[in-house]
């Protein structure tokens, strides 16, 4: 690892701000302004740096003929409810040879063709969305757009996890 990264200076002798701002629930914003001031690679911590490009998403997460699979950090296993049990998701699993098998079994739900196919089902839900609200609103009523955002998200990921060609 390099031992140089764009930063504040306190970012390299402490991890302390950047965990007062998980603590306050801002470190995507913290992390967003620092890397709009530094640069795509930044430090928020002693040998903690982040990345924000799509170069770096698929030099990490992707995979490339003749290189050694990049392992997932024990980070990782913080974001997992059930890591305890070795219960894991494609995103926490840190197993190069399980996430590939996971990989290959929900890969075509995230193939561009399946995705292309999908997308007018999901512009129904949107515009359906959108007629709802105006419809509710032309006399001046209030919608509670989280409520409806949440109704229409869990619309479409039922209708995703449950097609069938």
């Amino acid at each position: 690892m390099p031992c140089f990264f764009s930063g504040p200076l306190v970012n390299k002798i402490s991890i302390i701000p950047y965990l007062w701002s998980v603590f306050k629930g801002k470190q995507s914003y913290e992390l967003l302004k620092l890397h709009g001031k530094y640069g795509h690679v930044v430090r928020y911590g002693p040998n903690k740096p982040s990345f924000n490009s799509a170069q770096a998403w698929k030099d990490i997460y992707g995979s490339r003929a003749g290189h050694q699979t990049f392992t997932k950090g024990t980070w990782y296993d913080g974001l997992s409810i059930y890591a305890a049990q070795d219960v894991r998701s494609i995103i926490t699993e840190r197993d190069p040879v399980k996430h590939a098998a996971m990989s290959r079994l929900y890969g075509g739900g995230f193939s561009r063709a399946f995705l292309n196919e999908m997308e007018p089902m999901i512009i129904d839900y949107i515009d359906r969305f959108i007629g709802h609200a105006r419809s509710k609103t032309v006399d001046g009523s209030v919608v509670d757009l989280t409520f409806g955002y949440s109704s229409m998200t869990f619309d479409i990921i039922g209708n995703l996890a449950l097609y069938s060609h």
